[in-house]
């Protein structure tokens, strides 16, 4: 009997403590989430920015008042949208993007959702009017991409300056490669009040060389990867409780990333003297893939002014072309 009750007393100090454990690494993450911080496998080391390349993927300061084409992604008309299940009218009225700005005057993207109010997880998608084009500025490369970063290979992290109101929602950016693949990053919460920089670390990053395959990648005629932003969205759980209206503003997206081809290889490659520009001999990049992407962009604006058109004329409105600002 002794020995059966001792047996018992070792098995339950044994539960105990791995209970504890879990508990301590339960609450840890719980604690990071509460402070808004993005949670990965690589713990604090993840954090550390050594190497790569960081870029700005999209400064909304920029599209405060834009110029020509990109004039129809101002960030008024912006769309956002509730999941099917929370896009109630009254919840669909009260939520939409808006130009806004600081004291500075520095221009921000505004967003209001108003979620319902039930017990049900819903989340609101911040995206632009059309998607940004992967080959927009390929005949000016001294100009600023729009939503867009070319020659990107693995990404390290994602930084994203958001402004929270204490609200338990999670903060979410979606983007785009010019081969299909999509990529989701879950960036924190918004439970601190201010501004705050966000970050999503990349769990699966081999920063040893001797764990790396060194690869050769072929050129052109293959398209230099890039990246563009799809959407940002804010995500509430069906266990919050609050709901109903909610304000957040998006300063700017950036990404720390490894090239996808060394700038001095190509660098060496364009300065030897028998340089051959490929793409001004086959125009494949300002040619055929520009013009087909431009086409299409051109063929959806026109499609969304119509419709636009047509339901002003239903609404018994002007029907000035307000999307592109003119």
């Amino acid at each position: 009997m002794d020995v059966t009750m001792k047996k018992v007393v070792s098995w339950t100090k044994a539960i105990l403590t791995m209970t504890t454990l879990l508990s301590m690494s339960f609450y840890g993450q719980l604690l990071a989430q509460d402070t808004g911080e993005a949670t990965t496998a690589q713990g604090d080391a993840g954090a550390a920015e050594e190497g790569g390349f960081r870029e700005r993927l999209i400064e909304f300061d920029a599209l405060a008042n834009p110029e020509g084409t990109n004039s129809f992604f101002r960030n008024e008309n912006w769309q956002v949208r509730l999941n099917s299940s929370s896009d109630y009218i009254l919840n669909r009225k009260l939520t939409f993007a808006k130009n806004a700005s600081n004291k500075q005057g520095k221009k921000l993207m505004g967003v209001r959702v108003n979620f319902p109010n039930l017990p049900v997880s819903s989340y609101a998608t911040l995206k632009p009017p059309l998607p940004f084009n992967f080959y927009q500025f390929n005949s000016n490369e001294d100009a600023p991409a729009l939503g867009l970063l070319t020659n990107v290979g693995v990404v390290r992290s994602v930084v994203s300056r958001v402004a929270g109101r204490n609200y338990p929602y999670s903060y979410f950016l979606n983007l785009g490669k010019n081969n299909g693949e999509k990529l989701f990053f879950s960036m924190g919460n918004l439970l601190f009040l201010g501004w705050k920089e966000l970050r999503w670390d990349n769990p699966y990053y081999i920063e040893d060389l001797r764990d790396r395959d060194f690869v050769v990648s072929p050129l052109y005629p293959r398209v230099i990867p890039s990246v563009r932003l799809n959407s940002i969205q804010f995500y509430r759980n069906g266990n919050s409780p609050t709901a109903g209206d909610f304000v957040s503003y998006v300063e700017w997206v950036d990404l720390i990333f490894d090239k996808a081809f060394s700038d001095t290889e190509l660098d060496e490659l364009k300065a030897q003297d028998d340089y051959v520009d490929d793409d001004a001999i086959w125009n494949i990049y300002s040619g055929e893939l520009a013009r087909a992407e431009t086409l299409l962009f051109q063929e959806r604006v026109k499609n969304f002014e119509y419709l636009e058109k047509l339901e002003r004329e239903k609404m018994n409105l002007p029907t000035g072309n307000t999307s592109a600002g003119e």
